[in-house]
């Protein structure tokens, strides 16, 4: 990139906030260095670690724009002190548990805003990254109101926003603990559509486990994610009854297998079911296959409508799209919807309507 074009391309400022991150923080830190694009400016937030996490950041000194190391009231707060410092065009926010895709990923981010100069927003997919199963799935859509409603939205991993959005739209609410992103995403959606794209590329690799992923902090997201729901789309909802029920659901399947040892898919020998296919490839889906191998059920395939996902194996077995059902459905006796959401009420509707005279369809509800 010459003088010229260097001059004439955005500046993308990218924030890191982190507290005694020293387990992965490295990986962060290199991912933002090894960058083709060179108009980077990176900012640390250091919430006053007590760890190496601020030594190890120093190796990367010549990559870093600006340290600020001091105590702060969690990570809205940082990711504010960050906007504050920011002097960039696009400002983004990179968890100090995950990392860029790629060294091209702000160089075609950047190559998007040359392209659309009128947009104040950009978005793409994060990879999600769960370690105990060793899952992978890259998740990311074009989002509408009805998705804010439902309580989902791009998620900040993936979203680029022009600096002065903040000021005309406020910073982080620090009155809401785990769900400030919502809140300002939310705002930014009903006032900046028609200036936000989509752009079907992974930016960053989320690492499930960190903070949002906690119980306790789920349920309070939840909750204070409902009241930004009506606060913002005029709707009530009540997100956290769903978790509420699934780890009820949860204790059942537990005290199943402890105390009558046997799992849920037992239940499916008293109706002749011997082979399924599991709809959905996250942690649920891994629960009921090792359920089911240990009953003697046998999977044939995983189904998912997620294209990035098709082809792949989960413990040898392929993952495959819906209409592999169509030449297919004789191999099986049931598909078991492993959906925790009550979404899963429109993927069992869908699938009896086209598969219901060769296939039993059920949730995994209906085993427990």
């Amino acid at each position: 990139m010459n003088r010229e074009d260097l001059m004439s391309s955005p500046v993308i400022t990218i924030i890191t906030a982190v507290f005694n991150g020293e387990q992965t923080i490295e990986s962060t830190l290199k991912s933002v260095a090894r960058q083709t694009y060179p108009n980077i400016e990176y900012i640390i937030v250091d919430g006053g670690s007590t760890d190496r996490t601020m030594e190890i950041v120093e190796r990367y000194e010549s990559s870093i724009a600006k340290m600020i190391s001091e105590k702060d009231s969690g990570v809205y707060d940082a990711f504010n002190k960050g906007v504050r410092a920011a002097t960039g065009d696009f400002v983004y926010f990179l968890n100090a548990d995950d990392y860029l895709y790629n060294e091209t990923t702000i160089e075609r981010i950047a190559a998007t805003i040359n392209e659309s100069p009128e947009i104040n927003a950009i978005y793409g997919n994060i990879l999600r990254v769960e370690p105990v199963f060793g899952i992978e799935q890259v998740y990311g859509r074009e989002f509408n109101a009805n998705d804010f409603i439902q309580g989902y939205m791009p998620p900040h991993q993936a979203l680029f926003v022009k600096r002065e959005m903040f000021n005309r739209y406020g910073h982080f609410d620090l009155n809401y603990r785990s769900s400030s992103d919502f809140d300002f995403i939310s705002k930014l959606y009903l006032n900046e559509k028609e200036r936000m794209i989509y752009i079907d590329e992974t930016i960053a690799v989320f690492r499930l486990g960190g903070l949002s992923t906690h119980y306790k902090t789920r349920i309070i997201g939840m909750r204070e994610t409902e009241q930004l729901i009506f606060k913002h789309f005029d709707r009530n909802v009540d997100l956290s009854a769903t978790e509420i029920r699934n780890n009820a659901l949860f204790r059942h399947w537990l005290e199943s297998i402890l105390q009558e040892n046997k799992g849920i898919t037992a239940g499916l020998k008293d109706r002749k079911i011997q082979r399924i296919a599991i709809f959905g490839t996250m942690n649920t889906a891994h629960y009921l296959l090792k359920d089911a191998k240990i009953e003697g059920i046998e999977v044939k395939a995983f189904i998912d409508n997620n294209k990035y996902m098709h082809d792949k194996e989960i413990n040898g077995i392929r993952v495959v799209p819906t209409d592999w059902l169509s030449d297919n459905h004789s191999s099986i006796d049931a598909v078991i919807v492993s959906l925790e959401s009550n979404n899963d009420q429109f993927v069992i509707k869908d699938l009896e309507n086209k598969y219901g005279k060769h296939l039993i369809v059920l949730s995994w509800k209906q085993l427990i």
